[in-house]
């Protein structure tokens, strides 16, 4: 008895220890979005350094924003910020933040009018980002 309770529990002991490694093992890979805007040294660093991070980045650059019409019946009267984007259904936010110096508002959304087109590059506010970046990695 004494030798089963004493392998059930070293057993468990390895599987926690293995199910730990194996966490710190997985290094999250950049998106390749992101090295328009940050070096390869720098992304390599925050892989290693920053995992976390890195993954918040890889889900911001698909989830911090979406692209609505503009409301039909609606004039635009300079009511939004025009900005230019090269190609309205392939979006490199990041790239597009640095290049314009927009960004989220943690509280509010961001409503930006996209220059020649009737559509909307709208920012979800940071609370809400963040809820749905914690719902995805289910935390």
């Amino acid at each position: 008895m004494i030798k089963v309770l004493s392998f059930l529990i070293f057993a468990s002991i390895s599987f926690n220890l293995f199910s730990q490694i194996d966490g710190f093992s997985k290094v999250v890979q950049p998106d390749s979005r992101l090295s328009t805007v940050f070096s390869q040294n720098y992304l390599d660093k925050v892989a290693q350094e920053n995992p976390v991070l890195l993954s918040k980045w890889n889900f911001y650059l698909d989830n911090a924003f979406f692209i609505t019409d503009f409301p039909a019946g609606k004039k635009d009267e300079g009511v939004f910020e025009s900005i230019k984007v090269e190609d309205v259904y392939n979006i490199n936010i990041k790239k597009l933040e640095k290049e314009l110096g927009i960004g989220p508002d943690y509280e509010n959304q961001r409503i930006y009018k996209i220059a020649g087109t009737n559509k909307l590059l709208i920012y979800r506010s940071g609370k809400d980002f963040y809820r749905l970046y914690n719902k995805h990695t289910g935390s």
